[in-house]
């Protein structure tokens, strides 16, 4: 089964990516984490039928059949065709065999080691290909959205990075690493996020820092000191190289930079809400694209709860252009939480938001626990409160394999370790 989580991995961080990057490479590489979400469906099935037993509490099942449930209500009422219905399917129940598997198999302390270091290792090697990204592929480009590392948007890598971030972070309170692991590790990480210029590292960096300190009874002061002085030499570091960026892009750069998107409030009024109009670029600010989205579904109550169906506001070759242009140009795919608006409405959208909280419920209560579950239960409750707010205020976490497949495969593995401890079940 291990063997299947690291293909899993390998599909998520290198399939879509060896496509864009080496055309001649197939398309159905596109495909491959979908190939592996069919893989770990049939593997949990056939588990199931074999044992007979999943370590699930029953609110999630039942939460799980009420999503499910406004789902096929959506797609009935609103008589979504077919093509629809399997783009759809494809980003809404895509993380349900990943979440599941672990909990009709129960993955060993060692096996669950070896997967975060090989998780460890493929976030490392962000930073080589985003500094060859920035200095090399895309040398004299005036943007840092370029930077993407083998996860398609830089958005996307700051995120993933921050959150490896966290766990890292509670691995050296843990003792698990030492300090000068730490720092190496630390900077590897946070380097990439200097040269990509997304802003929500501003926004997001901090949190990380600060949840584990309060998941501690008591930190040493000498844990304390050290962790001082590793962040004061990474953000020397990192303040260093990003200076170094933007002096060698000044010249070419027309766009705004990131310390410009912080220190003018007109810019950050700008970029929070932009045109009252819908845009032909689809460039639509993120609290504009949930307005258009309440605006959109409050044709009647019924599009108000359940929305207009999954896969409506979704691109597609399926679709004319027409089709798309009207949500296109609203911002539709911009956040989940306005995907979900559009599509599966406020029902949909609290279910998800229900869902969230229940994995941090019982992350926390891991989180006290000795040995591996409290490593984890710290880890994943920061990276849990990161995500839900990246996917409510930030972008679209649907779109992304490494959150519907990485971040609840994890939290599968934190539910399931939650409920074998609650029931007193030994190992």
């Amino acid at each position: 089964m291990n063997k299947l989580i690291y293909l899993t991995f390998l599909a998520v961080f290198f399939c879509q990516w060896l496509h864009q990057e080496f055309l001649w490479m197939p398309s159905i590489l596109n495909y491959g984490v979908d190939f592996m979400a069919l893989a770990c469906g049939l593997a949990t099935l056939l588990i199931l039928a074999i044992k007979g037993k999943i370590y699930l509490p029953k609110r999630y099942m039942l939460l799980l059949g009420y999503y499910i449930l406004v789902i096929v209500m959506g797609v009935v009422i609103n008589g979504t065709p077919p093509k629809q219905i399997i783009l759809g399917i494809r980003a809404y129940l895509k993380f349900l065999p990943f979440f599941l598997l672990p909990a009709v198999y129960r993955f060993s302390d060692d096996d669950i080691k070896k997967q975060l270091r090989v998780l460890l290792f493929l976030m490392l090697l962000q930073m080589p290909i985003a500094f060859y990204q920035r200095f090399v592929e895309y040398a004299g480009v005036p943007t840092g959205d370029v930077v993407t590392g083998t996860l398609k948007t830089s958005n996307v890598l700051s995120m993933a990075l921050l959150c490896t971030l966290a766990y890292l972070l509670v691995a050296f309170f843990d003792k698990r690493i030492g300090w000068k692991k730490f720092v190496i590790c630390s900077l590897l990480l946070l380097l990439p996020t200097t040269i990509n210029e997304t802003k929500g590292t501003l926004l997001f960096l901090p949190i990380i820092l600060a949840i584990p300190l309060f998941l501690y009874n008591k930190i040493s002061f000498k844990t304390l000191l050290y962790l001082n002085i590793a962040f004061i030499v990474v953000i020397i570091m990192a303040f260093s190289i990003n200076t170094a960026n933007e002096a060698i892009l000044s010249e070419k750069r027309h766009s705004t930079s990131i310390w410009q998107y912080i220190s003018d409030l007109n810019i950050v009024k700008e970029y929070l809400l932009g045109s009252k109009l819908p845009r032909e670029d689809g460039n639509i600010r993120r609290i504009r694209a949930i307005l258009f989205a309440i605006e959109g579904i409050s044709e009647s109550p019924v599009s108000i709860g359940i929305g207009y169906g999954i896969g409506t506001v979704m691109d597609s070759k399926f679709k004319s252009p027409g089709e798309y242009e009207y949500y296109f140009t609203r911002g539709a795919e911009k956040m989940t939480s306005v995907q979900m608006l559009w599509e599966i409405g406020i029902l949909g959208l609290l279910v998800n938001f229900i869902l969230y909280l229940f994995v941090l419920k019982d992350s926390l209560f891991i989180a006290f626990k000795d040995g591996l579950n409290g490593f984890i239960g710290k880890s994943h409750f920061t990276v849990t409160v990161v995500t839900l707010l990246v996917s409510w205020i930030y972008f679209n976490t649907l779109r992304e394999n490494i959150f519907t497949v990485i971040f609840w495969y994890l939290s599968g593995v934190v539910v399931s370790r939650a409920h074998i401890d609650k029931i007193g079940l030994v190992k």
